[in-house]
């Protein structure tokens, strides 16, 4: 390694095997900021990582974000905090699974070294509780502590964290300037009116303080403003975002803002319920005292046009210094455009960044006026967000011609109406492959074009084809970041630089939307997994930048994931009969409204989908039954829990065995078996049996024509969809006798389906079926190990379905049982029976026909 300091070391820039990774930490020692997050770092790394920390480094900041360290790799850190030679600043321990005990072990080491450490970072470890801050506080309250910044954002924490906290601080003179307390649901009022003898105090110096989505209320707006007020404040950065304050208390607020002890810089105030009486008692508190606000955020809430026009008032005061105002979602209309340009050109205001993303009723004639405001010379405002764009102007704006579209346009081009419009919708190609579709379409130019198969939308910079797919969700990669998947995972191809933005549609009620933080994407790609903040979310979907293209899909925060409520769509697939039994089946699928509903009926071509009014609202993790008025039907299962699922592979929630001549029934979905959340009226009457003479076979009562879908009579001609009888010609699959194709051969059957297999077969499946075959001692231990160990889904399914294979009749009749047994629905789709039923039905000359899905 060369001896020359460096700025930073990223070791994700890295492609180095994992039993590399040691070798690369020679590098810390001459770096001076080491980014190491989401790494999959484990107690050895920790180990290396505390070596260098011991010896003559020049480390300074240190970032462990995002790895599953756990106490045991902060206690072997430590060694290295604890060590003399220890220069660290910065320290980010965020989310890495941490208890009470690693906040023991850091103040231990922390107090043994006069400590250089001015910012700690322990952000989403929701272990940590009260008792770990107790034990924190030991260090700050330390004469030795020299800490400035200090983040407990979503530690699970109590009122009894700021009686600690307050304590701590008065009693040491305190350094700490920033403090972010965010997240913790259980703060509340009495923990705000706690720490607010912290900020009447001549001791304290804090400049920001965050407390977003900490279940706050007018109270603590209260609390906040008489302990501001009563000595001059150090306050320059207030976050008080989502939370309950509404009206009242921003009204409260309004009196330390107006009072000459108020210096704050920035305030926001995002989803906290306000209308535009707020607007009101803001826009008069800041003409009191207007000269030190630079930042507002009132993004979020119910101001409508009526609040704008009075926030204006302020804009148009000569006195204003307002650099950035954020405004999305707050339900304006062209009126507000009317009065934000009127105030912008009565007063060449300071007012640099213009926020309006989210409200859809704004017109062209508006934006394109306040597009204006960012060319001119004449106006500070730089950058104006609104619907799926920014509009930025150069720092320094000589001519025209410095104005440019951010992202990836170009500046002078005539045609960036195009951006204000709607997209144009498209329906793509569609190419069926081992039941998975793929979309393909040649966008024309540059312009705006939403696909209406998948929801996607494109922003294209040229004309260009684009080819796109559902992948794998490979959980076990987002698990250590607390994430989950929130949409289907999008493989999509284009040549490069011609898509510049991704819009990704989401399954969001508009409760949940309103929780910050709670929807981002993940790009997966050849040189690892990274995390996009969307530039906006919109009621339908999620707006990010891209640069290259390879997989991106929606992912939740799940701590921030408060409302457990998703949109979804209740989809209907109806098997043929089973002309023995007189009867047949209704599957059932409880999906997001984000699935492509292509997706299913491609999985699900054996089947009839029904069309019905789909849409509906499930709480995750709540329990649902399914019922139908049909007398004579059963269901299975008795109820389900609601688990959102993003496929690719799709099963039914539930399933109903109905008579076959049941023409109507009424179906609904409840929520614990007590309240309906779901009802429709089907009909099915449109499929009669009809005999033939080999089999019942199903098709439409009414003829269908050529290319519908529907099911047909051995006779139909070749290419339509239909039930088939034994005459079919080869190639071609349906209803088949027991003697023809590959009949009883497991091993065979196994081939036939290896492709689908392969491709459909879950992660948890694959394991459970490793379970079944060791204990039938189809495979050795040694052989599970080795399976288990492949890192890829499909590869771990494809040596599966091989070793098993490559064993013979009985290993592969075995896999069969047990496929039937973990995953029915595979295994029905697979047209895969348990032996049993194949040689029963080789042995019965009267049993004929056995079903092989179309």
């Amino acid at each position: 390694m060369s001896e020359k300091v460096l700025d930073g070391f990223d070791l994700k820039k890295y492609d180095t095997p994992e039993e590399g990774q040691q070798g690369l930490m020679l590098a810390l020692k001459n770096c001076t900021t080491a980014r190491l997050s989401y790494c999959g770092f484990s107690e050895i790394d920790c180990e290396a990582v505390a070596q260098t920390l011991s010896s003559a480094s020049v480390l300074r900041e240190l970032d462990l974000s995002g790895n599953n360290l756990q106490d045991s790799g902060v206690k072997l850190l430590s060694a290295g905090l604890e060590s003399p030679n220890c220069k660290l600043e910065a320290l980010r321990l965020s989310r890495c699974s941490l208890s009470e005990i690693s906040c023991d072990s850091l103040v231990s080491a922390l107090k043994s070294n006069p400590s250089h450490l001015t910012e700690l970072d322990l952000s989403r470890n929701n272990k940590l509780q009260d008792s770990g801050v107790k034990l924190l506080c030991g260090f700050l309250e330390s004469s030795d502590c020299r800490l400035e910044t200090l983040s407990l954002r979503e530690c699970s924490l109590s009122e009894i964290s700021c009686d600690s906290l307050v304590s701590a601080l008065k009693s040491n003179p305190s350094h700490l300037t920033e403090l972010d307390l965010s997240g913790n649901y259980d703060l509340k009022d009495s923990g705000v009116k706690l720490l607010c003898g912290f900020l009447e105090s001549p001791q304290c110096r804090l400049e920001t303080l965050r407390l977003c989505d900490c279940w706050l209320s007018r109270i603590s707006c209260d609390s906040l403003t008489l302990s501001l007020k009563s000595s001059p404040s150090c306050l320059r950065d207030l976050d008080l975002s989502n939370n309950k304050l509404q009206d009242s208390g921003v009204k409260l607020l309004c009196g330390f803002l107006e009072s000459p002890q108020c210096r704050l810089k920035s305030l926001r105030l995002m989803s906290c319920k306000l209308s535009e009486l707020s607007c009101a008692a803001v826009a008069s508190a800041l003409k009191f005292n207007p000269s030190y606000l630079r930042q507002l955020v009132l993004s979020w809430n119910n101001l409508q046009d009526s609040g704008v026009k009075l926030l204006c008032g302020f804009l148009e005061s000569p006195q204003c210094r307002l650099e950035t105002l954020r405004l999305s979602h707050c339900r304006l209309s062209e009126d507000s455009c009317v009065s934000l340009i009127k105030a912008l050109k009565s007063n060449p205001s300071h007012l640099r960044e213009l926020d309006l993303c989210g409200n859809w009723k704004l017109q062209d004639s508006g934006v394109k006026q306040l597009s204006e405001l960012v060319e001119s010379p004449d106006y500070k405002l730089e950058n104006l967000s609104i619907r799926n764009r920014v509009i930025s102007a150069f720092r320094f704006k000589t001519c025209d011609s410095d104005v440019r579209l951010h992202p990836n346009t170009k500046a002078n081009e005539s045609e960036d109406n195009i951006h204000l419009k709607p997209p144009t919708s498209f329906t793509p190609e569609l190419q069926s492959e081992s039941a998975h579709v793929s979309c393909s379409f040649r966008c024309p130019g540059r312009g705006v074009f939403q696909c209406t198969l998948t929801g996607l939308v494109f922003v294209m910079t040229q004309e260009a084809k684009l080819q796109y797919t559902t992948v794998q969700w490979d959980e076990s990669l987002l698990q250590p970041a607390g994430k989950t998947p929130a949409g289907p995972l999008f493989n999509i191809q284009c040549c490069e630089g011609a898509v510049c933005q991704l819009h990704l549609p989401h399954c969001e009620t508009k409760d949940a939307l309103l929780s910050e933080e709670l929807l981002s994407v993940v790009h997966i790609s050849e040189d690892g997994m990274s995390f996009l903040e969307p530039l906006e979310i919109t009621d339908t979907h999620v707006v990010v930048e891209v640069t290259h293209l390879s997989a991106y899909g929606l992912i939740w925060n799940n701590i921030k994931r408060r409302f457990t409520s998703v949109s979804c769509q209740v989809l209907l697939f109806l098997q043929p009969p089973i002309t023995t039994a007189h009867m047949q089946k209704l599957n059932v699928f409880l999906l997001p409204l984000n699935i492509p509903l292509e997706e299913v009926k491609a999985q699900h071509q054996c089947s009839q989908y029904i069309l019905v009014p789909s849409k509906c609202d499930f709480s995750k993790g709540q329990t649902y039954t399914f019922h139908c008025s049909e007398a004579q039907s059963t269901i299975q299962p008795e109820n389900e829990t609601f688990t959102p699922s993003f496929g690719p592979n799709y099963h039914p929630t539930f399933q109903i065995r109905l008579p076959s001549d049941t023409e109507e029934v009424t179906v609904t979905v409840r929520h614990k078996g007590e309240t309906d959340v779901w009802k429709r009226v089907v009909d099915l009457a449109g499929y009669d049996p009809v005999e033939t003479s080999n089999a019942q076979i199903w098709q439409r009562s009414a003829s269908t024509s050529s290319g519908q879908r529907g099911w047909r009579s051995a006779s139909t001609s070749s290419g339509q969809r239909g039930w088939r009888s034994a005459s079919t010609s080869s190639g071609q699959r349906g209803w088949r006798s027991a003697s023809t194709s590959s009949g009883s051969d497991p091993v065979e059957k196994l081939m036939c389906c290896r492709t689908q297999f392969i491709e459909r077969v879950s992660e948890p499946v694959v394991c459970n079926l490793l379970d079944e075959l060791l204990e039938r001692r189809v495979i050795t231990e040694r052989e599970m190990e080795e399976i288990a160990r492949e890192p890829v889904r499909t590869k771990k399914a494809g040596v599966l379905i091989d070793t098993v294979r490559r064993k013979g009749p009985e290993a592969s009749s075995a896999l069969i049982d047990a496929l039937c047994k973990v995953d029915p629905f595979l295994s029905e789709h697979l047209t895969l029976e348990p032996t049993q039923v194949v040689q029963d039905c080789n042995r019965g000359k009267d049993m004929n026909w056995i079903c092989v899905c179309l």
